[in-house]
């Protein structure tokens, strides 16, 4: 048995090139879903890892290998549950997660910002301002924020949220850069994930006072 913890992860990368290769319709699909690094080339290796890099909420197949060599796989795949709860706003998860491993988002700054971790946030800012703007995996952090559905289980954290927003801005993060549409030319915009995604009106006031 191997002791590799990537080893299922190359595995499902072969099965995925190989069904890919096979024009299998759900490869197909998975391939629209997250396309290869470079669009048009011949797919490598590389590009399949790539995808099942971003199946599990990981940036890349580096960041993933990164994570679950650092961290060992148990803490990696609780982060990357982590990851996927608040994108999918499984709000119980989410706390269940935060009450086993409480640190479980420190320096992660899109996690921090959808967990409505105020100051951890902005310490990692005051470090490196760029993380107001860049892309923190699909998302920055304001679309990290907007997407959060955690201020239904937790209204009394509203004020560090729309501090984090206030923070955010600050810093020149731009209220209507949105989140890419593989395949289109369309994007979601931070309002859209407040309102239609997280029903989040305080935050979609915000967004539209800014905007």
């Amino acid at each position: 048995m191997t002791t590799d913890p990537l080893d299922r992860f190359r595995r499902a990368a072969k099965a995925l090139k190989k069904a890919h290769e096979a024009r299998d319709p759900d490869a197909i699909t998975r391939l629209k879903a997250h396309p290869p690094r470079l669009p048009g080339a011949a797919l490598k290796h590389a590009d399949y890892l790539h995808v099942i890099a971003l199946e599990n909420a990981y940036a890349s197949w580096p960041a993933m290998k990164a994570a679950i060599e650092t961290l060992g796989l148990d803490r990696a795949e609780k982060l990357n549950r982590l990851k996927l709860a608040l994108f999918h706003g499984q709000t119980a998860v989410v706390q269940a997660l935060m009450q086993d491993s409480p640190d479980l988002a420190d320096g992660h700054a899109g996690l921090l910002a959808a967990l409505y971790e105020r100051d951890k946030l902005a310490a990692l800012i005051a470090d490196d301002p760029t993380i107001a703007t860049k892309p923190l995996g699909p998302r920055n952090a304001l679309l990290h924020l907007a997407g959060s559905k955690m201020i239904h289980v937790w209204p009394e954290r509203e004020a560090d949220m729309l501090a984090i927003a206030d923070l955010l801005l600050a810093h020149g993060a731009d209220v209507n850069a949105g989140m890419a549409q593989p395949g289109t030319d369309h994007s979601l915009s931070p309002l859209y994930f407040a309102l239609g995604h997280a029903g989040n009106m305080v935050l979609a006031r915000w967004l539209l006072e800014h905007g």
